[in-house]
């Protein structure tokens, strides 16, 4: 684990806790859908494959989503085939390609590496006949309703292999006219958000509740036999 700026721990949950945590969802609620990511890049995860792997062992229904500016080839492959529970790869790129747009809304983001990267991702889907949906996402980060629209109309006029295309409202403070609405548009009684240490807060988009620590309502760890009384406990 690390520490960032505001003295908060940061770290990537250990593959023995990932898998106990899904052996619990698979014997509790097998019908579940995993979202093995929170707020960050899956692929930076040293051993995101074993766990899209285990997920798809245990028959966990799981999507992804990546800014794919990390190209794992072993991870895409493995995503894209029959094995996989995948059911779905979400692109994020926040820019028309050609623009300026990928590199102003993503500050270190090579717009050309990422569009060759999606467009290797299509060429890869094709070779393999993969029947997951691909689809590419732009988050709204000061573009005109205008861009927004040529990103969406080029993306699905332009290459078949994109199944369809996301519109997201930026992650922003909770003070802010972005995500957050009273009452809160994601508030749902049936899913649960597990931290990288265990730690289970009750939302994955509010900044001070998903990475700073406020309103934690219990820890799973290697001995906790089950999820559900962590879920419905007296927090």
């Amino acid at each position: 684990p690390n520490t960032c700026n505001d003295g908060f721990s940061v770290g990537n949950m250990t593959l023995d806790l990932f898998r106990h945590i899904a052996d619990l969802v698979a014997a509790e609620s097998p019908d579940s859908v995993v979202i093995p990511w929170m707020n960050g890049e899956p692929f930076l995860h040293p051993d995101y494959l074993e766990m899209v792997q285990y997920l798809s062992k245990l028959g966990l229904k799981f999507y992804v989503t990546t800014n794919l500016t990390i190209w794992r080839e072993d991870i895409l492959k493995f995503l894209l085939s029959d094995q996989s529970t995948c059911y779905q790869i979400i692109v994020s790129m926040d820019g028309v390609r050609g623009s300026d747009s990928i590199e102003l809304a993503r500050p270190g983001t090579n717009g050309k590496q990422l569009v060759s990267h999606v467009n290797h991702l299509i060429r890869l889907k094709r070779e393999m006949d993969s029947t997951k949906d691909l689809a590419v996402k732009i988050c709204e980060r000061g573009q005109d309703w205008e861009e927004i629209e040529q990103y969406v109309q080029e993306w699905l006029s332009e290459d078949e292999a994109i199944d369809y295309v996301c519109v997201g409202k930026p992650l922003k403070g909770e003070n802010d006219v972005s995500m957050r609405r009273a009452p809160c548009q994601y508030f749902d009684r049936n899913f649960m958000v597990i931290r990288w240490n265990g730690t289970c807060v009750p939302c994955a988009y509010n900044d001070k509740v998903a990475n700073k620590g406020m309103l934690n309502y219990g820890q799973v760890n290697a001995l906790s036999p089950s999820l559900l009384d962590v879920y419905n406990n007296e927090y």
